[in-house]
């Protein structure tokens, strides 16, 4: 995170801003200025920090479909159910949880994601709004 000296949040500090953002913002401006540059606007691009609009997340790996098959038939029930879903449309479990049959469409195979189940305590759970209310086609 980096704390931004002239921007405040609500309490009138330093606003922190994630390296992401930061490094969006720093690729945004150095696009416009090599804008201005190929426009011949100014005579070169000043924002030349290195290495500051890379991303440095490695690339993240994803289960193969026989891996996937492999890990749902070792679940049981509701659990098996919930990870094919899960993975078949990218639904948040939060999501699944707050699933009603109002929200299943079997003939056109959607699902209507509405809202999401957010934990209050150990017994009980409430709904809220998804966090990107969207209809899913399943696989």
């Amino acid at each position: 995170p980096y704390a931004a000296p002239l921007l405040k949040d609500a309490t009138g500090q330093p606003a922190v801003l994630s390296s992401s953002l930061v490094r969006q913002c720093y690729s945004l401006l150095k696009a416009i200025l090599n804008i201005a540059v190929s426009e011949e606007l100014i005579d070169s691009d000043p924002c030349r920090i290195r290495g500051a609009s890379q991303n440095r997340y490695a690339k993240p790996e994803y289960m193969s479909p026989g891996d996937a098959r492999s890990i749902i038939a070792q679940l049981d029930g509701d659990t098996a159910v919930l990870a094919t879903l899960a993975l078949a449309t990218g639904c948040r479990l939060g999501e699944l949880l707050a699933l009603t049959w109002a929200d299943v469409n079997l003939a056109a195979r959607l699902l209507h994601v509405r809202r999401a189940a957010v934990e209050v305590d150990a017994r009980s759970a409430k709904r809220s709004p998804a966090r990107c209310g969207s209809t899913k086609a399943t696989a």
